[in-house]
């Protein structure tokens, strides 16, 4: 993918759409591709989260593992979405493990490149994280509602 077919595209996810197109050159020049096999585990529930996925193809599928070994599909994500955000927050341990559902291509942003960029106070960066928050909340709203009904 050229670097403006990855900039466009960054620009129809909703965690990048606040970005201008400089901002999205600029974060798609740090985005690196990745590739994997259907079943490969690509993140590992525990594991440092250390960077974001962006699918280009195919399809990743997030599970959490309980203590007594049972797994919970949380979330699946194909062409055009993000999964890994919460990488992009601030340093903490992966909530999932992630598998790819079938063959998957995409990009991945790592969080410490991120990281270079917040510690730069560079706007995308602030704009980036004020975008996660508000999909934070709004998710946390939801089950909030589906909650409390």
């Amino acid at each position: 993918m050229t670097l403006e077919a990855s900039a466009a595209s960054l620009l129809r996810t909703a965690l990048f759409a606040d970005l201008d197109a400089a901002e999205a050159m600029a974060l798609a020049g740090l985005l690196r591709p990745f590739t994997a096999e259907a079943g490969a585990v690509v993140a590992v529930q525990g594991a440092p989260a250390d960077r974001l996925f962006l699918v280009d193809e195919g399809r990743l599928d997030a599970f959490v593992t309980e203590p007594e070994g049972s797994s919970e599909l949380l979330s699946s994500v194909g062409p055009g979405d993000h999964l890994g955000e919460m990488a992009l927050n601030h340093a903490m341990l992966r909530l999932a493990t992630i598998r790819a559902r079938e063959p998957t291509r995409g990009r991945v942003l790592l969080a410490e490149d991120f990281a270079a960029l917040r510690r730069a106070c560079e706007p995308l960066a602030l704009k980036v994280l004020l975008r996660l928050a508000r999909l934070l909340c709004a998710r946390l709203r939801l089950r909030t509602a589906a909650i409390t009904g």
